[in-house]
């Protein structure tokens, strides 16, 4: 599924992780289709795109192979079936000529799946030289929970977790959380209508990132339409308080913004390719940040929309910590973090959230996820009540079953070592089985020599219905991926009959 977006707000949140470091920002627009042909490499079939005026036959021959044997852009993929290679010329500025105009055997190649946003490589090609080079590019996301939060009463737990998988399918929203919401561990999922089986949802990092993704996500279907993105995105521009940011198409669906200085701005204004651009306004940043000294720790104190307008942060962060159910979460951190949020109720006269007396508060160490605890906080009744609380990972016991046979001791012990350092990974396992003294781990696959990579599904043994899927990298002791697997019942309606009906439901 793949969108013609020409609104300016796509462009800027795509400039803002394209080329922010370099003081332009460059954005890939409409790609040219004018003609495409197919290569192959190995198992891929490649379909190339774009402007091929750019080469000749044996150019576009060899082209593939170059970009292919790039180590470098082969690692943003695994073993994909097909990818779409979209060629575009590079320029350099003639000062002669007073113009830009196409740079000699040099080409310009964006490498992604077929039908896919992510991963992608950005490769600069010389065929003068037979070369190419990487010049960027970005992996798919690896594991993001998506945390329903305000309205999430007009959903059952079956449809939270069918809207989250449907969301995080959709290749447009996974890359607007790796781009625009910069890839949180956790998205804040608020639903904002619903309409039959449609809902209407708005997501926002979990860290107070103040840009949002909205969308509609039809249940029925199974489909999620509508997608628009909005907040506050960095990008270069004047000081005045209100400045106009130029963007103009090159030719080749290429739109180039520039400025002289850096500013949060929101860009809420919309235009096309006819518009010569956009007026954003300078906003100031809807959380703040406090630092804390208490007697004992140091407090990172976050607080989202002012939620603490009426209080006192200092007095607030000592009664957070002041509760022993907090307390005993954590094994005397030196820092910690407390992330701060206005609760809201639904007023049933005027069907709008109004704020309530209370806050929900996560504390978590500083820059890191566990231990965790989540409380809510009436500030002036001084009262903390935990709603959840998962201490760190300890170490647990795994039990293998390895039909693979390519998994040794050594290979076991790396990877309960490696998971249990893992922040992504432990957490996950904490979030759905709440410190478990054993698991079952069955692996379900083993590649490369070695094995190089090992996938295990986490289990406590009394637990048939979910598992926590695994990938470890044993060559770098990393986890490159993990995330939650449900098991799922098969179920097919029977003999219906005046509105009457049987479920047969099989295992």
């Amino acid at each position: 599924m793949k969108r013609d977006y020409k609104y300016a707000m796509y462009v800027l949140a795509l400039a803002t992780t394209v080329a922010l470091a370099a003081g332009v920002l460059v954005v890939t627009g409409e790609p040219g289709t004018d003609d495409t042909r197919h290569a192959q490499l190995d198992d891929t079939d490649v379909e190339l795109l774009g402007d091929q005026d750019a080469l000749t036959a044996d150019e576009r021959d060899r082209l593939p192979h170059l970009v292919w044997e790039n180590e470098n852009v082969r690692s943003y993929f695994d073993d994909p079936d097909a990818l779409t290679f979209e060629v575009s010329e590079r320029t350099t500025y003639d000062e002669d000529a007073g113009e830009f105009v196409p740079a000699d055997d040099a080409v310009r190649v964006q490498v992604s799946p077929a039908d896919e946003r992510l991963p992608y490589a950005f490769v600069t090609v010389d065929l003068d030289e037979d070369t190419a080079s990487l010049e960027q590019g970005f992996h798919s996301v690896d594991d993001v929970d998506i945390e329903f939060g305000e309205g999430m009463h007009r959903l059952t737990d079956d449809e939270r977790d069918r809207i989250a998988e449907l969301l995080l399918d959709d290749p447009d929203i996974e890359w607007e959380i790796k781009t625009l919401l910069d890839e949180p561990d956790a998205v804040d999922a608020s639903v904002v209508d619903r309409e039959g089986d449609v809902v209407s949802v708005t997501l926002a990092a979990s860290d107070g990132h103040s840009s949002a993704v909205d969308a509609d996500v039809d249940l029925a279907s199974g489909s999620v339409e509508n997608l628009s993105v909005s907040g506050a995105l960095t990008v270069n521009v004047s000081e005045s308080e209100s400045v106009t940011v130029d963007t103009e198409a090159d030719g080749n669906g290429t739109y180039v913004l520039s400025g002289n200085a850096s500013e949060t701005i929101s860009a809420d204004a919309v235009t096309n390719e006819s518009v010569a651009g956009t007026t954003v306004e300078v906003t100031t940043p809807n959380e703040t940040e406090t630092s804390i000294e208490l007697d004992d720790v140091t407090v990172s104190l976050v607080e989202h929309r002012e939620s603490l307008s009426e209080h006192d942060p200092e007095e607030f962060a000592a009664l957070v910590w002041a509760s022993e159910d907090v307390r005993r979460y954590f094994d005397d951190p030196e820092t910690i973090e407390m992330d701060v949020k206005q609760d809201r109720e639904l007023d049933a006269e005027t069907g709008e959230f109004t704020p309530t007396d209370t806050r929900t508060v996560r504390v978590t160490p500083t820059d890191d996820r566990l231990p965790s605890a989540v409380a809510v906080v009436d500030p002036a009744a001084e009262t903390v009540t935990v709603k959840r609380g998962l201490p760190a990972l300890e170490p647990v016991d795994l039990e293998f079953t390895d039909e693979t046979s390519l998994v040794t001791d050594a290979d076991r012990d790396l990877i309960e070592e490696v998971v249990r350092a893992d922040e992504a990974a432990s957490y996950t396992i904490q979030s759905q089985f709440d410190d478990p003294d054993e698991l079952n781990a069955t692996v379900t696959a083993a590649t490369g020599d070695g094995p190089e990579t090992v996938t295990v599904e986490l289990a406590p043994p009394d637990v048939e219905t979910a598992s926590v899927s695994v990938t470890v990298d044993l060559e770098n002791r990393t986890v490159t991926r993990s995330f939650v697997v449900f098991e799922t019942l098969d179920i097919e309606v029977t003999d219906i009959e005046d509105g009457d009906y049987e479920i047969e439901t099989a295992e």
